[in-house]
């Protein structure tokens, strides 16, 4: 049986649970980490992963509806009252988003935020666009999961 959808509350523990699995990878690769679970409303980035000098924030998101929808589903903005406001993608400053897909898929993809935001502008006329999360106010786009895995050719972070 696929995901499904249950509470704001629900959602945001599965993805603390990628989040942790992402970061307990990391670490067993040598690399520090810092989490930003414990700040309310932070938007800018989910993770800071450092190593001989090098610090990368990163963003995770952990898909679950992409076993059923066959689409990478990006946040790219927020409708609040009528008015478009940065979110998701428009809002991070992290160098790295990462993506999980799915609850059968156990690896982990990350591209360069630059990279994902460049993709989606000139492909914009292809895309597909739909609202949905956050009572229906969060404007997303969606990337095949076959055109986002070979076309845009994210790292594989696979499981060890």
């Amino acid at each position: 049986m696929g995901y499904v959808p249950n509470t704001f509350v629900a959602d945001l523990n599965l993805s603390q649970q990628g989040e942790n699995d992402l970061a307990n990878r990391f670490m067993a690769n040598g690399w520090t980490v810092t989490t930003t679970q414990d700040k309310d409303f932070f938007s800018q980035y989910d993770l800071t992963v450092s190593r001989r000098g090098l610090e990368v924030n990163v963003e995770f998101k952990h898909d679950v509806l992409s076993d059923a929808t066959g689409n990478a589903c990006v946040e790219v903005s927020k409708t609040v009252n009528g008015i478009k406001k940065k979110s998701g993608l428009s809002a991070t400053t992290a160098m790295f988003y990462v993506f999980k897909f799915g609850v059968k898929d156990d690896n982990y993809y990350a591209i360069n935020t630059s990279a994902l935001r460049t993709y989606i502008k000139n492909n914009a006329h292809v895309l597909s666009r739909t609202s949905g999360g956050d009572g229906g106010r969060s404007n997303l786009v969606l990337i095949p999961l076959d055109t986002f895995k070979k076309v845009i050719k994210p790292i594989l972070l696979k499981t060890e």
